[in-house]
């Protein structure tokens, strides 16, 4: 008997404990600073450091893959100029996924296959890598991908082209 009284009164004091400490506003004001400090770090995590954003490039190549995932798409380019007359393979790094949907992009916009031009913001330890900017299509449509990059400006669309 003496220990059901025990567990149960335990119980109860915790229970109390929880139920008043998160009533209290100085709790509250804490948690919520704590979740906006979150937020921040997640969004922290996305920086242009390793590209040189000083100078932009372009290269002409054919599409091998698009890769559509979080946290940011790939672009994957065969280029004419490897040994013997071949290819070589480089990469590209973008935005996520719901930025470039909000520019019109899908996981179809770049098919294998197809010849593009890439314009991008050389890595800084890679030859063959960069930040994608923009393709435009044989036909001459652009797509733009992270005008908001810094030094992205040079990539923005004509005015009248906003994200949909």
């Amino acid at each position: 008997m003496l220990l059901k009284c025990s567990r149960d009164l335990t119980y109860k004091v915790h229970a109390l404990k929880k139920h008043l400490i998160f009533r209290t506003p100085l709790v509250k004001l804490v948690l919520a600073i704590g979740a906006g400090c979150a937020t921040d770090v997640a969004y922290g995590h996305h920086s242009y450091a390793s590209y040189d954003l000083s100078s932009s490039k372009s290269v002409a190549g054919t599409v091998a893959k698009l890769e559509w995932s979080n946290p940011h798409i790939h672009l994957w380019l065969y280029v004419p100029g490897g040994k013997g007359g071949g290819y070589e393979l480089w990469s590209f790094e973008s935005g996520s996924v719901a930025m470039l949907k909000r520019y019109g992009w899908t996981a179809k916009t770049l098919q294998p296959g197809e010849k593009i031009t890439v314009e991008y913001f050389p890595s800084r330890d890679s030859k063959n890598s960069g930040y994608f900017a923009k393709a435009i299509h044989a036909d001459g449509r652009i797509e733009n991908t992270d005008p908001h990059a810094p030094g992205g400006e040079q990539f923005t669309p004509p005015t009248g082209d906003t994200p949909k």
